[in-house]
């Protein structure tokens, strides 16, 4: 998957969907509350928390690789049928 680089991709979030009843708020720069309706989509909470849920799942994904690697290592040593469906995977670093 890698030779030591650091992994560089492309993520795309989609925008979290907007609770369509009026709700209530308050207006800082008046003080006073009001009736927040929606007009589009404005959750900006989502911000801080899309760059660890990636990290976190890039990493189970980087590990789910790892443990089928060497799951099929494994499997094929202690059974010869299943060296032959994927020959070559036998060799390199995960096998150490």
């Amino acid at each position: 998957m890698s030779n030591g680089e650091n992994l560089v991709m492309r993520v795309t979030v989609k925008p979290t969907p907007t609770i369509s009843k009026d709700q209530d708020s308050v207006d800082m720069l008046a003080m006073e509350e009001k009736k927040l309706a929606a007009i589009t989509r404005r959750d900006i909470s989502i911000l801080p928390r899309w760059c660890p849920v990636g990290e976190a799942m890039v990493a189970m994904a980087i590990a789910d690789a790892l443990f089928m690697a060497r799951g099929w290592y494994g499997i094929s040593r202690m059974d010869p049928k299943w060296e032959d469906m994927t020959p070559g995977r036998d060799t390199g670093e995960y096998t150490k």
